[in-house]
């Protein structure tokens, strides 16, 4: 909701009308950009049929192959596509999953979608922050490959070999250390910080190289008590800790600002460009707009189901731009959508439980007690 009042607002009678907000000097305007995943599959047949009396309708058992479509979103553009040689190019990835066919998503697929993203926003919305939006799923939260994580680091020095994957990985980081100066002059002491950058590798007479370790990083950052602390130290324990305990190596390294700041991947990409990275609070798929996009695509996917992985793989780009068309200058349906997800995360913002805020949300949709009559609520 911090973020809401620097955006647009959109009418949810009439989506066309936008309003803008008085945006106070130095901020810019805020732009919702969504993430999420949907899987298709060959044999997503609808529940319900019209058969004649003594007829049987016989459904397959399996769902058959899948397909799977990642995309993004923003209420003002809908499904962000970019338009290249007199046509619009979508950018949701179109995945395969299966040993057997193209594996499975991992997170560096997620960041290599993510690069792609970012320069297609700042080219539609100049001067503008994303706030990219992603769901709680363990892609959204893997570190990178040398992130600093000390549960990820040997106690002791080890070599490591260029083939190494691990221990060798870590990035090097930076600490401060303060010194005390004596001013003749004024006749008084002075403490300064000094950034001090360090190395976790190291090269011997043999040229071979070696990882400090969490001893040698501790060392190098002066941070034992005694020369028998050094000695004694664990790598992990399982004992409870308090606020100023130094059980073992891990518990201390991972309260050090370059260890506890540490940022996944995901988050360091996005900020890194100078947007913003939120995920959505877990259990309430409610607040992604983006799944009553896939809901209304799916809904056309099974009308049109002929159970054949053939005809879901043609027809497929089809389904997405039933519910937004590329030449829409107004997504109104995205627009709806968006409208009922802030409708749940301002009711949450204002204490609601889930059963108030689905309450006060119902109040604003349209119900209908018949296709004949009019609806119950305005």
């Amino acid at each position: 909701m911090e973020y809401y009042q620097y955006s647009e607002k959109n009418d949810n009678v009439t989506p066309s009308l936008v309003s803008y907000s008085q945006l106070p000097e130095g901020v810019k305007q805020h732009v919702f950009v969504t993430h999420d995943k949907s899987t298709f599959y060959a044999n997503d047949y609808q529940k319900y049929a019209w058969v004649e009396d003594g007829e049987s309708y016989c459904l397959p058992k399996s769902e058959s192959r899948s397909i799977m479509i990642f995309g993004f979103q923003c209420p003002c553009h809908g499904t962000m596509r970019e338009y290249v040689r007199d046509q619009y190019k979508t950018l949701q990835v179109v995945f395969y999953p299966g040993a057997q066919y193209e594996g499975y998503w991992k997170s560096s697929h997620m960041c290599v979608q993510l690069t792609d993203i970012i320069p297609l926003f700042n080219a539609i919305h100049p001067n503008a922050v994303a706030v990219f939006l992603f769901d709680q799923g363990s892609h959204h939260k893997t570190y990178p490959e040398d992130a600093l994580l000390a549960q990820n680091m040997n106690l002791c020095a080890i070599e490591v070999k260029d083939s190494d994957s691990g221990q060798g990985k870590f990035r090097d980081s930076s600490f401060y250390v303060r010194k005390q100066y004596d001013y003749a002059e004024h006749n008084e002491e002075k403490l300064k910080e000094y950034e001090v950058i360090e190395s976790w590798l190291y090269k011997n007479k043999k040229y071979k190289k070696y990882f400090i370790g969490l001893c040698g990083i501790l060392q190098q950052r002066s941070m034992y008590i005694n020369e028998a602390e050094r000695y004694s130290l664990k790598s992990s324990c399982n004992n409870v800790m308090t606020a100023d305990s130094r059980c073992c190596a891990i518990y201390i390294m991972e309260r050090q600002p370059d260890f506890a700041n540490q940022k996944s991947a995901l988050k360091e990409i996005v900020e890194g460009s100078g947007h913003k990275f939120e995920l959505y609070p877990k259990y309430h798929c409610e607040c992604n707009w983006i799944k009553r996009y896939w809901g209304a695509a799916k809904k056309e996917a099974q009308r049109e189901c002929d159970y054949s992985f053939q005809s879901l793989n043609r027809k497929i780009n089809s389904f997405l731009d039933s519910v937004c068309l590329p030449e829409d200058d107004v997504p109104e349906k995205i627009r709806r959508y968006f409208h009922k997800s802030f409708a749940y995360i301002n009711a949450y913002s204002l204490g609601h439980d889930t059963e108030h805020a689905f309450e006060i949300v119902k109040q604003f949709s349209k119900l209908h007690k018949s296709h004949y009559k009019l609806r119950l609520n305005q």
